[in-house]
């Protein structure tokens, strides 16, 4: 009987072209945002992921695509970009990075671009409706 083995296997990676160019643009796009915001804004901070003094127990990790932002201190908005296939498991890595932003701040805004032919059957099932088109 064959196990299942959960996460990423050695020699193997979780992102394809896609999913790259998805997470290059969160990247690239965050730094040209928080320049315009930051000016207007100037107790507005932004980082490129959680440190562990930041994570509610000090367990685990969270370096969203679009970066952690926060307000005079107070983690305001986390920007994330993920690909789900059907058989992929963005979604439990979405999960854990919302479940800890949330930890941290219950009302943080978690905003995710979502790309995928599973992003579109898993949204349709939380809605509870069809949906169709370009998430």
């Amino acid at each position: 009987m064959k196990r299942f083995n959960g996460g990423i296997q050695k020699g193997t990676v979780a992102t394809d072209a896609r999913a790259r160019k998805l997470d290059e643009q969160c990247k690239h796009l965050k730094q040209d945002v928080y320049c315009i915001l930051n000016k207007k804004y100037p107790k507005l901070t932004m980082q490129k992921k959680l440190t562990k003094e930041q994570i509610p127990g000090g367990i685990g990790a969270c370096e969203p695509d679009g970066g952690a932002w926060f307000y005079d201190g107070v983690l305001i908005a986390v920007f994330e970009g993920k690909k789900q296939q059907d058989a992929g498991n963005a979604i439990e890595r979405w999960f854990k990075n919302n479940f800890i932003c949330r930890l941290i701040n219950q009302s943080v805004s978690y905003v995710t671009f979502c790309t995928g032919e599973g992003a579109y059957r898993f949204w349709d099932k939380v809605l509870g409706r069809l949906t169709y088109g370009k998430l």
